[in-house]
């Protein structure tokens, strides 16, 4: 178990996880093909969720440390035609990121394309320079993907289109057949004028990656009654934030629960960190 280097009280519920290490985890659930879910959740509502996962998933750890930082560049052509794929609902739909894992220096080239609802992601290990830098080798990679799914090349060019950074939790179901990741701290910056930024607070993406739909945790959310989101992918959702896109009907709902979320959350960063923890201390007390 888990009981060490908690970073923040918030997910002291954690600690009584089972653990599971980076080489387990991948050897056990690659995920590379899934079907993803996606949430909304404020933070107040994680320590509930987070204790409900306890008895059928394990967290995963590496080096004591379970709360990871994430950092993604992500890559479109110069009029979004990834992201118009997304807010036009294509059934086909691409989307491309370098993603640096900052706590261990790893950095992968990602592609990742929907298929109806199949998502498959092939990607390849980047040096810590590359993760900033469009390079020969990604670009032949990219087309070599895009040609294979779409019977021709892309005949524009790729560019960084948005920066983006976060925490994130990693769960595994102990029957290896789903994870689950609580992303939190969003940050997003456009990387040609990067005083534009936007940071969420407050604000958790939950995501649900199984082989199979209904995913195994989708008796504990229906429970909860927390409710998916199709239309959350960071990338696009922080694009419209970003003003870098003009058109997102597709969005429109998800972007309101954004806004509810956060109008409900006023004043709750003067909640103490100790009401914080005597709550999570409650709630995992009475589930047990």
């Amino acid at each position: 178990m888990i009981k060490k280097n908690i970073i923040n009280p918030l997910w002291s519920a954690i600690q009584w996880f089972d653990s599971i290490s980076l080489e387990d985890l991948n050897n056990s659930m690659a995920l590379m093909e899934r079907k993803e879910t996606k949430f909304l959740l404020s933070l107040e509502q994680l320590p509930q969720l987070i204790s409900c996962l306890q008895e059928k998933f394990s967290v995963l750890t590496i080096k004591d440390t379970n709360i990871f930082n994430y950092d993604n560049v992500y890559l479109d052509t110069q009029d979004y035609k990834f992201y118009h794929q997304h807010e036009w609902w294509k059934k086909i739909r691409t989307k491309v990121r370098t993603r640096q894992y900052v706590d261990s220096n790893i950095q992968f080239f990602e592609y990742k394309q929907r298929n109806k609802w199949q998502i498959s992601k092939y990607r390849y290990e980047l040096s810590a320079e590359e993760h900033w830098k469009i390079t020969l080798e990604w670009m032949k990679f990219f087309q070599k993907i895009y040609t294979w799914i779409y019977n021709t090349p892309l005949q524009q060019l790729i560019v960084p289109s948005l920066k983006n950074s976060y925490n994130r939790i990693t769960f595994c179901s102990k029957n290896n057949d789903e994870r689950i990741t609580i992303d939190y701290n969003l940050q997003f910056t456009d990387p040609v004028n990067p005083t534009n930024t936007y940071l969420l607070k407050n604000i958790a993406i939950i995501e649900s990656k199984a082989a199979t739909q209904p995913a195994p945790s989708a008796s504990i959310f229906k429970a909860l009654n927390i409710k998916k989101h199709g239309a959350c992918s960071k990338y696009c959702l922080w694009l419209i934030h970003l003003n870098k896109v003009d058109t997102y009907n597709h969005f429109q709902k998800t972007l309101d629960s954004i806004q509810s979320l956060q109008t409900q959350n006023i004043g709750s960063e003067k909640k103490s960190v100790e009401t914080i923890h005597e709550a999570v201390q409650e709630f995992s007390h009475n589930v047990s």
